[in-house]
C-alpha cells in the first residue's frame, strides 16, 4: 500500500549553527568517534561469580553519525491504494522515529530524531531552494546551448551566402542583396537612395538594383511610394530613382532578363527522340515550373494568367519566355561507372532502373553529374510573388528528366540559392491539398 523508500541526509549547504534547528549542522556524511566501555568484562562472560570493582574498564569505539544530520524519509503511495493511507503512514513514521529511534542503542538514547514542524518547514525550503537552483542552472545552460546553435547556424548561413555571392557579377551580387530585406529595410534603402555610401546610402550597383526590384517585385512598393512622394525629399528620391531608370531604359514595358547558371547534381536523362543524345529544353524547364506553381497554392486562372493558355475563346500569351543559351557541359566523364549492378546500395535504389542489367542505361542520353548550363529567363512584365517563389524553389531543389522521384536530374543554382525558409512559400492548405497527391517529375 505504502513503499518505504531508502532514507538519505540533506545538504543544507553550510555547517554550524542554523536558526531554528536544536543541534549545529555537521559536515554532510560526517562520522564521529563514540565509545562505550565495560567495566565487567569477566562477570559477562561469567567467569566472575560476583561482579566487584576490581576488573579493568575496557573502552570500545565505535562509528557513528553525528548528531545534527538532517534526513528525509521518502514515502510512495502504490497504486490503487487510497490518499489517507500515506497520511497514516507519515503519522506511524513520525511516531517510530521520534519515540523509538532507529539504528542501535536506541534504549542508551541514540538513533532518536526531532520531527517538530520548524524542521520540517526548514527542510522542505531548502530542498525547494535547491530544486530551483537546479532548474535554473538547468535552463540557462539550455539557453547558453541554445546561443551557441544559432550563432554556429548564423556564421554558417553568412558563409554560404558569402559563397553564393563570391562567383557573381556586381549587378547580381547587388539584386541578391537587395533581395533578401524585408519591408522595412528596403524602405530605408530606398529613403537613403540620394545619400552618400559612405553616409549609409546605397552603392551605385545597389541604386540599379533597387530600381530593378521596383520594376518587378516591388512594384506595389512603388506604386505607394510615388503617391507619397509629392514634395520634400520623398519627391527629390523619386526623381532620382525615374532619372536612373530611365538611363537604364528600363522603360514600362520593357522586357526584363534573369540568367540562372545551373549545374546538375545527379544525372540528368533527358534524351529526346534521339535516345543517344540528351538535350535541355525549355519546354521541360516550363514544364517542372508548372508543377511548382500548382505545389505553391497557384489556381488554375493563375496558371493561365501567367504561363499562357490557348483554352477557351480568349487565349493568353505567357508572360515570360525560357530560353536555354548554354546547353550543359563538362562534368564527369565516367559517371556511369558508378553504378552497381545489384545489391542494397542507395544508388541501386536511387538509379536501379538504370542499371546495367536492366539494358536501359545509355549514358550519351544522359547529362553526367557536375554539368553546368545557362538559362534566360525573359520577363514581358515584372513577375508575381508567386511566380518569384516558384522560379526560388525550382533553380535550389529542383530537378530535369527521366525518374526525378528517384533524385535524377537534381539541379542547382547560386542565383537561387538565397537561403530563405523552404516552408514560407507553402501554406498548410497548399500542403495537404498537392504535396500527398502529386507526383514529382
Amino acid at each position: 500500500m505504502v513503499s518505504f523508500w531508502p532514507a538519505y541526509p540533506i545538504d543544507l549547504g553550510t555547517i554550524g549553527k542554523v536558526e531554528g534547528l536544536p543541534l549545529e549542522v555537521p559536515k554532510l556524511g560526517e562520522l564521529e568517534l563514540d565509545v562505550v566501555t565495560c567495566h565487567h568484562f569477566y562477570y559477562y562472560r561469567r567467569n566472575l561469580q560476583i561482579a566487584t570493582d576490581t576488573e579493568e574498564p575496557i573502552p570500545v569505539v565505535f562509528p557513528a553519525v553525528a548528531a545534527g544530520h538532517v534526513f528525509a524519509f521518502p514515502l510512495a503511495l502504490l497504486r490503487k491504494t487510497h490518499y489517507p493511507v500515506i497520511d497514516w503512514a507519515q503519522t506511524w513514521l513520525k511516531t517510530g522515529l521520534s519515540k523509538f529511534g532507529i539504528g542501535a542503542k536506541t534504549s542508551a538514547g541514540y538513533g532518536w530524531f526531532d520531527w517538530s514542524e520548524t524542521i520540517q518547514t526548514i527542510a522542505k525550503n531548502h530542498v525547494n531552494a535547491t530544486i530551483n537552483k537546479y532548474l535554473s542552472e538547468l535552463q540557462q545552460k539550455k539557453e547558453e546551448e541554445r546561443r551557441k546553435i544559432e550563432e554556429a547556424e548564423r556564421i554558417r548561413r553568412k558563409q554560404e551566402e558569402e559563397a553564393a555571392l563570391a562567383g557573381l557579377s556586381e549587378d547580381e551580387r547587388a539584386d541578391k542583396i537587395i533581395a533578401r530585406l524585408n519591408d522595412q529595410q528596403f524602405d530605408s534603402k530606398v529613403r537613403a537612395f540620394c545619400k552618400d555610401p559612405k553616409k549609409g546610402g546605397p552603392t551605385e550597383a545597389e541604386k540599379r538594383a533597387i530600381v530593378r526590384a521596383l520594376r518587378g517585385p516591388r512594384l506595389a512598393y512603388w506604386q505607394n511610394f510615388k503617391n507619397k512622394a509629392t514634395k520634400g525629399e520623398l519627391a527629390k528620391i523619386a526623381q532620382a530613382i525615374r532619372e536612373l531608370c530611365k538611363k537604364m531604359n528600363l522603360r514600362k514595358n520593357a522586357m526584363i532578363t534573369r540568367t540562372y547558371h545551373i549545374e546538375f547534381l545527379t544525372p540528368c536523362f533527358c534524351a529526346g527522340a534521339n535516345q543517344t543524345q540528351a538535350e535541355l529544353r525549355a519546354s521541360a524547364i516550363r514544364g517542372q515550373l508548372h508543377w511548382w506553381f500548382r505545389c505553391l497554392g497557384g489556381t488554375l486562372d493563375e496558371e493561365r494568367s501567367i504561363f499562357g493558355s490557348v483554352h477557351g475563346d480568349q487565349p493568353l500569351a505567357s508572360t515570360f519566355i525560357v530560353r536555354v543559351t548554354q546547353q550543359p557541359s563538362g562534368g564527369e566523364t565516367n559517371w556511369h561507372a558508378k553504378i552497381p549492378h545489384q545489391g542494397t546500395h542507395p544508388i541501386v535504389y536511387l538509379l536501379g532502373f538504370f542499371c546495367g542489367r536492366t539494358g536501359r542505361l545509355n549514358p550519351k542520353g544522359a547529362i553526367p553529374p557536375g554539368s553546368k548550363a545557362k538559362i534566360e529567363i525573359i520577363f514581358r512584365r515584372p513577375p508575381t510573388q508567386r511566380l518569384e517563389q516558384t522560379l526560388r524553389i525550382f533553380f535550389s531543389i529542383g530537378a530535369l528528366g527521366f525518374r526525378t522521384t528517384r533524385a535524377a536530374g537534381a539541379l542547382t543554382s547560386k542565383r537561387a540559392r538565397t537561403y530563405f525558409r523552404f516552408m514560407d512559400c507553402f501554406n498548410q492548405r497548399t500542403l495537404r491539398r498537392w504535396i500527398p497527391s502529386q507526383p514529382f517529375g
